[in-house]
């Protein structure tokens, strides 16, 4: 019998890839990689199909395997602009930024037309410092796409860390108008407004940091106090994000006890001794049992709910109480603090090398004290040699001992740390030392602070410069020794 039955045609290598690819689209990385095997089985060396199985061996964190199947893929197609970004991206996601960035560069040389790989390129350049390239090559990839979301937003932070709050605000709006959900975007403008001195405009979206990915959850079983008139109501106000965010917001803690009937403050433990001292309100760790109440809010979300603007900052020159003050030997007693948590992710720009501190201390006859709880190693033991230096930090226990300490210094000289707010709540002489990419509170280009009286700004000419920085600190306090 003759049959009219045919042999089914087998899937070509190229509709295998682009079957594998769009697996890949699709986050199904197993089927993925089975069709891409497939079509190399078919034609060793496809283009596409080795782009897939080094993107699935990435996936899975086996970077050797990817770099291999790359290395195949780039000796076989040298000319493949997408083989070079993704070996690119296999090197920037293990921090060899270096090799990364040269074939970033090269895969944007390739295609000209492509807005990833100059993206790509950007956040490369960025990581690495090189923020004036990192700017153009945003630019590129927006040039490319003019509506790439990711692209507009790396650049508004490009601008950002080069201290034009401006030109990011107008990128961010812009995005905004795209992608109006865009939670992280409506905090970054909210970031840049406060930085400007817009604080109307900024308070409403630095609410959106409660919908960014990593924003801490909610564990309180009421819901948020929304600013109205609280005459009879218990409102709980909690602390959020470092102790120096609760040291410089807990002034407004007294403005809601005013209004409302009863006042909780939820703090971290190491305030609780300080702020039980300093606020006529009831003061609990975190830790506690909870009691009932109407409302809760954040510290933070207080200044939006009394419409504060830079004219009317609550900013008595002292609203902490120091248990006691401690005596300092030696005139002027100085207190100085060169870095923050090393474990906070911004520490390193804001954190000013120590040995920079030591050589300050020649040129005054004051004394130092060390005001860094953590100091260690090579730092403290650089300062001590110096015989003008002391680290009474080293044996606080909470922020009730710094205090005492530093309310009997003369000055605080300090960078961007929970000390400068410290000091300047409790109403000392304060210098506080920031790196060119402030924090929004330090606002730009000025030397004063609408939230402490007594805080100096000394900011940096250029990125990273603190040793031109401490030069002019240096002349200041010669001056200051002398008075």
């Amino acid at each position: 019998m003759s049959g009219d039955a045919t042999t089914p045609t087998a899937p070509s290598a190229d509709k295998l890839a682009t079957q594998a690819t769009e697996m890949i689209g699709r986050q199904r990385f197993g089927e993925a990689e089975t069709l891409a095997q497939q079509a190399l089985a078919v034609a060793p060396g496809h283009l596409a199909a080795g782009l897939v199985m080094a993107a699935c061996a990435r996936q899975r964190g086996a970077f050797d395997v990817a770099e291999r199947c790359l290395e195949t893929v780039l000796g076989e197609h040298p000319g493949s602009a997408a083989g070079h970004s993704s070996l690119g991206m296999v090197r920037f996601e293990q921090d060899r930024l270096e090799d990364a960035e040269a074939l970033f560069a090269r895969a944007v040389g390739l295609d000209r037309d492509n807005a990833i790989n100059a993206f790509r390129w950007g956040e490369c350049l960025r990581r690495l410092g090189r923020l004036d390239e990192s700017e153009t090559a945003f630019e590129e990839a927006l040039r490319r796409q003019p509506d790439q979301t990711d692209a507009l937003f790396q650049l508004a932070n490009v601008l950002g860390e080069k201290g034009d709050s401006e030109t990011a605000c107008r990128l961010l709006e812009r995005l905004l108008e795209i992608a109006p959900e865009n939670a992280e975007a409506r905090f970054n403008l909210g970031f840049h407004y406060l930085r400007s001195g817009l604080l109307s405009e900024g308070w409403p979206l630095y609410e959106a940091r409660w919908q960014h990915p990593e924003a801490p959850a909610q564990r309180f079983a009421v819901a948020p106090w929304d600013g109205s008139e609280p005459e009879d109501k218990h409102i709980l106000v909690h602390a959020e994000q470092g102790f120096g965010d609760a040291i410089q917001f807990v002034r407004f803690v007294p403005l809601l006890a005013a209004r409302a009937a009863r006042v909780t403050l939820l703090c971290q433990k190491p305030l609780l001794a300080l702020f039980r001292r300093s606020l006529e309100v009831e003061v609990l760790g975190f830790e506690s049992a909870l009691p009932k109440v109407h409302g809760h809010v954040s510290l933070l979300s207080l200044p939006g709910h009394f419409a504060t603007t830079l004219e009317n900052v609550p900013a008595r020159e002292s609203y902490l109480r120091a248990p006691s003050t401690v005596g300092h030997t030696g005139h002027p007693a100085i207190g100085i603090c060169w870095a923050g948590n090393p474990e906070f992710v911004s520490n390193r720009p804001r954190s000013c090398p120590a040995p920079l501190f030591a050589r300050l201390m020649e040129v005054s006859d004051a004394s130092f004290f060390g005001l860094k709880k953590d100091a260690a190693g090579e730092d403290l033991s650089l300062l001590t040699a110096t015989g003008r230096f002391v680290n009474p930090a080293a044996d606080w226990q909470d922020f009730d001992d710094s205090a005492a300490a530093i309310a009997g210094l003369d000055l605080v000289i300090t960078t961007d740390t929970v000390i400068a707010h410290l000091a300047g709540a409790l109403g000392r002489p304060t210098w506080l030392l920031l790196h060119q990419d402030p924090d929004w509170r330090w606002l730009l280009d000025r030397e004063t602070s609408p939230w402490y009286p007594t805080l100096k700004i000394y900011r940096q000419h250029r990125r990273g410069d603190w040793e031109e920085l401490l030069g002019r600190v240096g002349a200041d306090i010669s001056r200051f020794s002398e008075t």
